[in-house]
């Protein structure tokens, strides 16, 4: 599950087009995204507990892992 800001999709588009980046792109890989629209709730307030729900809900195999981590994308510079 991948939070996102409207003005952040661009860029994970862009990042998942990247030839190195092709293995999340694997039809085995789910990505999901939340993306929050400006002016709305969780624009500031991360939803964190709608995440973790909406990933458990989103599991289509018999074993799971919940991981917790933060990932800031860079422009590389």
């Amino acid at each position: 599950m991948i939070y996102l800001r409207e003005e952040e999709v661009a860029q994970l588009d862009a990042f998942l087009q990247l030839p190195e980046n092709s293995i999340l792109c694997d039809p085995r890989i789910r990505l999901l995204t939340y993306v929050a629209a400006k002016g709305s709730f969780f624009y500031s307030n991360y939803p964190i507990n709608i995440l973790r729900n909406l990933g458990i809900h989103n599991v289509h195999t018999s074993h799971m892992i919940v991981l917790d981590m933060d990932m800031w994308l860079s422009s590389g510079d």
